[in-house]
């Protein structure tokens, strides 16, 4: 049998690398294409809402899968999951595996991915096709329909893919709560600012990219900062610092106009990006540490899924706002099947204030859960959370 790696002998810095380096280029795949929508609506003159689907297939795939290889993993093991690195071969420790492949509950992953893509569908094209058309009132019907299939099979099942009991603890729904709502009101942000500096700013795609970087920055800087702040403030209260810079960065992105200033622009995504880099690690912390260890896969994999869903639902539920807000100050009901490019600037302008204006008040309301949170601890971690303490 082939001894775990022992990762103590080259210590903890590369096992981390080698996990960082994974979830790099997990947000960078899914978020990467966003800033070339505005070229591929322009090039195919498609619409907004047809465009999005570029990016939400994408997620939307993630969102169907990533319950199902967490349960995989406390099936056979993380590290035989983890092996899309060959370094992780090298420094990654093997896990004890739990429960067998025959038990997987297959029934609920076919009824989650179903019932995701239904309802990402509907809200996505339900504009466009007509909220009474047929189709969309039977993938309604379908989303309906399968999600609740879902929790009443995941009530019912001997090994579940999602253990729904644990919402039965209040804190344990609201920091999941909160992590959802971070990344559904950054939706917003990330699928529609390029096309905004694209079509109102004009500027061009690699110049807007950088301006996107400025994003990617701040949350690194961030995440370094609150690796050193865990042990001093606790996760509960950098979560609600966290929330002071992001309501101001939704502010000002409700302000953006024809002529407002890349520095401008600019301030905004670093505010916001500071938000996300120290807000996620500790709320995350939060949630895995309150849970026991034989959840761990689980509850790994449900916290994907908070980072992916509200991303995907997002996407479809921003451009649709966006579209309306369009269709209020425009009245011109042909704007949903043209290309953002064949819009007047001033309108256009006005419909991203008014979708950011929702980003706005959904950090208003991730405050307020911040607030609402508590630190616990479950007895499997105890020791493991002090020791995470004294090395940061």
């Amino acid at each position: 049998m082939t001894p775990a790696p022992d990762t103590r002998a080259g210590g903890y810095g590369l096992l981390i690398f080698s996990i960082s380096l994974a979830i790099f280029m997990s947000g960078l795949d899914g978020t990467i294409v966003n800033i070339a929508l505005p070229a591929i609506s322009e090039s195919f003159n498609v619409s907004a809402t047809a465009v999005s689907w570029v990016a939400t297939s994408y997620l939307l795939v993630m969102v169907g899968c990533v319950l199902v290889f967490g349960k995989i993993a406390d099936v056979i093991g993380f590290r035989r999951i983890f092996l899309a690195v060959l370094l992780g071969a090298k420094v990654i420790p093997a896990a004890v595996p739990s429960g067998t492949a025959a038990a997987f509950d297959r029934a609920g992953a076919l009824l989650a991915f179903t019932g995701l893509v239904s309802l990402v569908f509907v809200v996505s094209e339900g504009d466009t096709l007509g909220w009474t058309s047929p189709v969309i009132l039977l993938l309604a019907l379908l989303a309906i329909g399968s999600l609740a299939g879902f929790v009443r099979n995941e009530r019912a099942a001997a090994d579940p893919l999602l253990d729904l009991s644990l919402f039965r603890s209040r804190n344990f729904f609201l920091t999941n709560l909160l992590l959802f709502l971070v990344f559904f009101s950054f939706s917003g942000i990330n699928y529609l600012l390029p096309f905004y500096l694209k079509y109102v700013s004009r500027y061009d795609t690699s110049t807007a990219g950088l301006i996107l970087t400025s994003l990617s920055f701040a949350m690194m800087a961030a995440g370094y900062l609150a690796g050193q702040l865990f042990n001093r403030l606790g996760p509960r209260l950098l979560c609600i610092i966290a929330g002071i810079p992001l309501i101001l960065g939704y502010f000002m992105m409700t302000r953006l106009h024809t002529d407002t200033t890349v520095l401008y622009i600019v301030a905004s995504l670093l505010l916001i990006g500071f938000e996300l880099g120290l807000m996620v690690t500790p709320v995350t912390t939060m949630i895995m540490m309150s849970v026991p260890k034989s959840r761990s896969g689980m509850i790994s994999s449900l916290t994907g899924l908070l980072r992916t869903a509200p991303l995907s639902i997002g996407i479809a539920t921003f451009n649709l706002i966006f579209t309306q807000g369009v269709l209020a100050i425009a009245r011109n009901r042909d704007v949903t099947m043209a290309s953002p490019a064949a819009l007047q600037l001033p309108v256009l302008a006005a419909g991203f204030d008014f979708a950011f204006l929702l980003s706005l008040v959904l950090g208003i309301v991730v405050l307020a859960v911040a607030v609402m949170t508590r630190e616990e601890v479950h007895p499997d971690y105890a020791g493991d959370y002090q020791e995470l303490v004294r090395e940061f």
